[in-house]
C-alpha cells in the first residue's frame, strides 16, 4: 500500500483518481481506499480474488477466480505462488507484440507472485481497517466486474462487494476467463469512462 501511495504522489497527474484493481490487486485497491479515500473519483474491481468459505475438505486455498470458459480450468492460489498468468491466456497472443514483450520482460525480473498467505494477509488488514462497517466506501462510485465463475463462494463474494458503496453496480464479463484485462478489456475501459464522465458531471 505504501508503494501505491508513493506512485500516486509522484505521478504527474492530479487528483481525483479512478482506482482499478484486478484479482489480488483489488484487495490492495480496497486497502488503499480504506486508508486514503481522499481524491478518489471512483473504483473498478475486476474479478476480485477470494478465500472460499467452505474449508470442510481441509484444503485451505485462496481462489483466483476463472470462469468455465478458461481452457486451463480453475486457478487456485495455494501455498505455492500462482504460476498461471496472462501469458497462459488463450488471447495473450492477440496483444500487440510490444505489450507481449514488456510482459515477458517484467516476468524476467522475478516479481513476487500472489499466494494464499498474501491474500489472507490482505483480508486481515481489510478487517482491521473497516471491520463490519456497512458501505465503507461511502458515496464513491464503484463498478464490480465479475465472470461466470461457478466456484463455491464466488457469487456470494461478488454480492458482498456491491455493499462496499452506496453507488455500486455490477457487470458480467460473459466471454472472459479470469483474465478479463486480455479477454474483454473494453469492459474495463467502459467502466472507467463511465466513472470519469460521472465525476466530470459533478
Amino acid at each position: 500500500m505504501a508503494e501505491i501511495r508513493r506512485v500516486i504522489a509522484n505521478a504527474p497527474v492530479e487528483s481525483p483518481y479512478v482506482l482499478v484493481g484486478f484479482s489480488v490487486g483489488a484487495l490492495w485497491e480496497r486497502l488503499y481506499a480504506a486508508h486514503h479515500p481522499e481524491g478518489i473519483a471512483g473504483m473498478v474491481i475486476v474479478d476480485h480474488a477470494f478465500l472460499p468459505d467452505d474449508k470442510a475438505a481441509g484444503e485451505h486455498q485462496a481462489t483466483v477466480p476463472t470462469s468455465r470458459r478458461s481452457v486451463n480450468g480453475p486457478v487456485l492460489v495455494t501455498q505455492a505462488p500462482l504460476v498461471f498468468g496472462f501469458e497462459d491466456d488463450v488471447n495473450f497472443g492477440r496483444l500487440p507484440q510490444r505489450a507481449q514483450q514488456l510482459h515477458k520482460w517484467a516476468l524476467a525480473q522475478h516479481p513476487v507472485r500472489p499466494d494464499e498467505a498474501m491474500v489472507a494477509d490482505c483480508f486481515t488488514q481489510l478487517d482491521r481497517a473497516v471491520g463490519n462497517r456497512p458501505y465503507p466506501l461511502g458515496e464513491i462510485p464503484l463498478t464490480v466486474i465479475r465472470t461466470e465463475n461457478e466456484t463455491p463462494g464466488y457469487a456470494e463474494m461478488q454480492a458482498k462487494l456491491l455493499g462496499l458503496s452506496h453507488r455500486s453496480r455490477q457487470v458480467v464479463a460473459w466471454n472472459s476467463s479470469h483474465m478479463v484485462p486480455i479477454d474483454e478489456p473494453e469492459m474495463i475501459v467502459s467502466a472507467i469512462q463511465t466513472i470519469v464522465e460521472t465525476a466530470r458531471g459533478h
